[in-house]
């Protein structure tokens, strides 16, 4: 029998609160982003939930919800399937993923909120009801060939499914999202939600974009999806001009309300959300992501400049004098205009270019150690390439850096051990994506026979941006 419900749950805000309480005690309440995720959720889902539309509704039965990674978008989705079999058990809801993993975890979290949360447990599986990690009915559902809950990997079997609410939760990651024949897989599986779609449906798709050309963008300007963007901080004009339109309308509202938000530079604008990312927080961020993937990912950019695809700057190096034991201490970085380094030719994108540091006193330091490091390349027309690096009080200094062409026959590998025994270099790393480790075992027979004492030692396998 169905109990008297909660009038104020009706909300889902105010079911999302009461998760929040009990399920993370001491932590804070949810965030007003994250009530506007909720509420933009809910005026989705209304309809399929209640029968009729809501007084504020959204002019689409597919919204994409595009928010910075860390908000909580899969939580609150998981609680709006719990606020759906609230108000309405007969409602059919699947969920989607980017794995059975990620699908595993999102239906175990719907049923433990059902089966702990004391408003909720009158809906938990029973005689008779099918309960299992990835397939469930909730009580006082009527009989029906499908479930009350399905959740899915991405490449999981759709046949034979039908719902009301369908959740498509974060499916491009990094892996899925490389090339454009991943891409397109992931595009495919989701046109086949159409045949699974029942009438006066909803689809909602929480997510982050891992790609330039993520699937998001395919589906907000060719499939019909309305699309609301969450950044991590208020946009600058040039995002605007890009994204605008879909800025989260509570977004919207506060630039309208206060212009100044929207400042020239938007790595240096307000967080949107600084209870749960304020400033300090986001640059710790951008210093573990990098700078290409925080702009996707956090500030939800993906019409990424050339600045931001090749995140490395002529300007973040110190161009100074220093010999081959000993360094000034007082190095200052500086970009000033007289600093400009001109003695080569510049190859920086647009007006990134090298300066000289500012000395700062005369005392020295001694140099801790070197290192040399290796890029090999094969007989083709690229060079390998080989710099050397010392090392001193937190700071890396680069005395060498240059290309040998040719391969890695016996010359050029004894003419790497000349260059590590003119800098001292005591150990050498090269990289251990070429060859499956052969050039190391080639390298290191030559440092034994042309410079003895010098270690050889593989370098951490590279598997994200090099930047």
């Amino acid at each position: 029998m169905i109990p008297e419900r909660i009038d104020s749950f009706r909300d889902a805000r105010n079911l999302l609160t009461y998760v929040f309480e009990k399920k993370l005690p001491g932590a804070p309440k949810p965030t007003p982003m994250q009530y506007d995720i909720c509420d933009i959720m809910q005026r989705a889902a209304w309809r399929v939930v209640f029968g009729y539309a809501h007084p504020q509704p959204i002019d689409s039965d597919r919204i994409i919800i595009e928010a910075l990674r860390g908000e909580g978008k899969s939580v609150i989705a998981q609680i709006i399937a719990c606020w759906a079999f609230y108000w309405n058990p007969n409602v059919k809801v699947l969920s989607l993923s980017a794995s059975e993993g990620f699908a595993k975890k999102f239906s175990t979290t719907v049923l433990s909120y059902i089966r702990t949360l004391e408003p909720l447990k009158w809906l938990a599986p029973g005689e008779g009801c099918r309960d299992s990690v990835l397939i469930f009915d909730v009580s006082e559902c009527e009989i029906s060939p499908h479930p009350s809950m399905q959740a899915l990997g991405i490449g999981g079997q759709l046949t034979g499914c039908h719902a009301d609410l369908l959740f498509v939760d974060d499916v491009e990651t990094d892996e899925n999202s490389r090339t454009d024949a991943e891409r397109q897989k992931g595009l495919e599986r989701i046109n086949e939600l159409a045949v699974v779609r029942k009438p006066l449906s909803a689809t909602i798709v929480p997510c982050t974009p891992h790609s330039e050309e993520s699937m998001y963008n395919v589906l907000a300007s060719e499939r019909g999806y309305k699309r609301f963007i969450w950044p991590a901080q208020y946009p600058d004009p040039e995002w605007m001009e890009n994204n605008g339109k879909e800025l989260a309308p509570m977004l919207a509202a506060h630039i309208a309300e206060r212009p100044e938000l929207l400042g020239p530079s938007m790595r240096d604008n307000v967080p949107t959300d600084p209870t749960r990312f304020p400033m300090s927080v986001l640059r710790d961020q951008e210093l573990q992501m990098g700078r290409s993937a925080y702009a996707m990912q956090m500030l939800l950019n993906t019409t990424l400049s050339d600045a931001e695809k090749y995140p490395l700057k002529l300007a973040d190096a110190i161009v100074c004098d220093f010999g081959t034991e000993f360094a000034p201490l007082g190095i200052r970085w500086s970009n000033a205009p007289e600093d400009k380094f001109t003695e080569v030719k510049s190859i920086g994108i647009g007006k990134d270019h090298l300066y000289r540091g500012r000395i700062v006193g005369t005392e020295m330091g001694k140099f801790e150690g070197s290192i040399m490091s290796i890029d090999p390349a094969g007989m083709g027309g690229d060079a390998m390439g080989v710099c050397v690096t010392r090392y001193m009080g937190g700071m890396i200094f680069c005395s060498f850096i240059g290309g040998i062409y040719g391969g890695f026959g016996e010359k050029n590998l004894i003419k790497i051990c000349e260059i590590a025994k003119k800098h001292g270099v005591r150990k050498i790393i090269p990289e251990p994506n070429f060859g499956d480790g052969m050039f190391t075992s080639l390298l290191t027979a030559a440092v034994r026979e042309h410079y003895p004492g010098c270690g050889v030692e593989d370098a951490p396998r590279s598997t994200a941006q090099k930047e």
